[in-house]
Formats: structure tokens, C-alpha cells, sequence
């Protein structure tokens, strides 16, 4: 259902009371008082994880729910977008990495510009909170705004193991995002990810981003991280 109405463009249609009213058969339905809704809300997204994290891992397509949102979130990976690789991340027991800053791909627009640079300082908060990788700080990555240097002498200047770069893109209020994860040592793509959003609050736009983006990193470098601990 939810991703017939994504689909169908019917997003604003997915709320906890239609949820609970419509797939749970609750007539009544109070969201006050009545959290099956947001319990199931979270086994979903527990699910999903888990099947992404092991068989799913290669997946053409993939589908998120956001926490703090009921709206999934249908992201393309290219078939070429994961290049095998060996170890990457062997300095102890958290990865290195570097947010760069993200780009805009818009028209010229200073509001597009700043979502971009929001985007890039939620996700460098979003890695650090998630505890497996020491993150370079914002003002060491902005040096590297609008630089279309080698990505390995970024990496040599940074001193990090792997690079998160990406790019913003508007039509309408649709938001395209293209995410690469790239050895900072080679340049080869680790993973890679393009998906589509409605714009929203701008807050919840650049969480929703992080959302998708951050557990996806966790595990495609965690096992890396667990062989070197």
C-alpha cells in the first residue's frame, strides 16, 4: 500500500490515522492513545534494514521508511554502482571519512545552495552520532566547495580512508540526490545511490536525506571495520 501510493504520487495520503484506519482496520483509531501504527512503523523499518544489510545488499532497487516519517522512500542503485573491494578501512576500529560538500545542480539559486550545504552539515552530524567513524569537521571539507580535485589527493590531504561526495538536484518540488561512497585511496566507488524525494520542510528534508543515506554506509563499511578491530 505504501509504496503503491508513492507510486501513485498519493504521499500526502500516508498518515498514522489513515494508516491505522485503512491497514489495521481500527475504526476508531486515536493515534493518542493507540501506537500500533508507530510499532509496526518500526518493525518495518527493523526489517528492511536487516534485509538490506544481508540478501537485499545488492539491490537494484531499494525502499526506506524514514524514521519520524510513514512515507517510503524508493531509491535506484545503479547495477555498476557497488565495485567490490578489499579492506578499506584498516586504521582501528572506526572508519575515517569525509563528507564533501554536496553540490547543486539547479538552476542558480542561493535557497538550492544552502539546502546543499545543510544537507552536507546534517550528514557529517548524522555519521558522527552513529558511532562507527571519526568524521573530519565541517570547516576542514568546505575548504574543498565547488573542487573538482582528484578525490585521492583529497583523501591524502584529509587523511581519510573513504569519501562521501553527492549532488542535489531540483524539478518542481521533486529533489534528486545522487550519493557515491568512494576509496579515498584508490577513487573507486564503494557504493552508490540515486533516489527522489518531495520537497518538504527544509528540516525534514535534509533528516529524511540522512536517513536514507547514513545506515547504508554503516553497513557497507562495517564489516570492513569489523576486520580490522
Amino acid at each position: 500500500m505504501l509504496v503503491t501510493k508513492v507510486l501513485r504520487e498519493e504521499e500526502h495520503e500516508i498518515k498514522e490515522y489513515s494508516l491505522g484506519v485503512e491497514v489495521f482496520g481500527r475504526e476508531n483509531f486515536d493515534p493518542r492513545i493507540d501506537t500500533i501504527v508507530r510499532v509496526q512503523a518500526r518493525r518495518l523499518r527493523l526489517k528492511l534494514q536487516e534485509y538490506y544489510r544481508t540478501e537485499g545488499q545488492y539491490d537494484a532497487v531499494r525502499i526506506d521508511v524514514p524514521k519520524g516519517s510513514y512515507v517510503p522512500v524508493i531509491s535506484h542503485l545503479p547495477a555498476n554502482g557497488i565495485t567490490p573491494a578489499n579492506e578499506v578501512c584498516a586504521s582501528g576500529d572506526k572508519c575515517r571519512i569525509a563528507v564533501l560538500p554536496f553540490l547543486d545542480l539547479s538552476n542558480p539559486d542561493a535557497a538550492d545552495q544552502t539546502l546543499a550545504d545543510a544537507v552536507t552539515e546534517t550528514l557529517i552530524s548524522a555519521l558522527t552520532l552513529a558511532g562507527n567513524f571519526d568524521v573530519i569537521v565541517r570547516t576542514s571539507v568546505f575548504s574543498f566547495k565547488q573542487s573538482f580535485r582528484d578525490i585521492r589527493n583529497i583523501g591524502k590531504r584529509l587523511n581519510v580512508e573513504v569519501i562521501l561526495e553527492g549532488s542535489i538536484q531540483r524539478s518542481g518540488n521533486l529533489l534528486r540526490v545522487n550519493a557515491r561512497l568512494a576509496n579515498a585511496s584508490t577513487g573507486f566507488i564503494l557504493w552508490a545511490n540515486t533516489f527522489d524525494i518531495k520537497a518538504q520542510d527544509r528540516i525534514a528534508t535534509q533528516e529524511q536525506i540522512a536517513s536514507a543515506i547514513v545506515p547504508r554506509i554503516r553497513d557497507r563499511l562495517s564489516s570492513f571495520s569489523a576486520k580490522s578491530a
